[in-house]
């Protein structure tokens, strides 16, 4: 597993982490509102020159250590699919926009 570095940020709203591997090679960010159970995973990426060695899978099993997740992403895409693999579920219906809400409640 890649080791990775982490900025948190607290707000009077919540708080934001931007998460990357020490090389830069992969990262995200989370946001969690005060009140929220699940913090939002947005802005996933992996350099181009570094897909398919498993920092995306990576990055996910780190950010699953902050606590439950919950994003959005492009309803019948590889992503999807890519994160039901990894336990997601769907939250609601497809928005008109093409995008659908997921979760993941992590159990400790």
């Amino acid at each position: 597993m890649s080791k990775f570095i982490y900025l948190r940020c607290k707000y009077k709203w919540g708080e934001n982490i931007s998460i990357m591997d020490m090389y830069g090679n992969c990262g995200c960010r989370l946001s969690k509102n005060i009140g929220d159970d699940y913090y939002f995973l947005s802005d996933v990426y992996v350099d181009e020159d570094d897909r398919k060695m498993g920092y995306g899978n990576d990055i996910l099993e780190y950010v699953e250590h902050f606590g439950n997740i919950e994003l959005k992403v492009i309803a019948k895409s590889w992503q999807h699919d890519w994160y039901k693999r990894h336990g997601y579920r769907d939250c609601g219906n497809t928005l008109r926009n093409g995008f659908i809400y997921m979760k993941k409640e992590i159990i400790k």
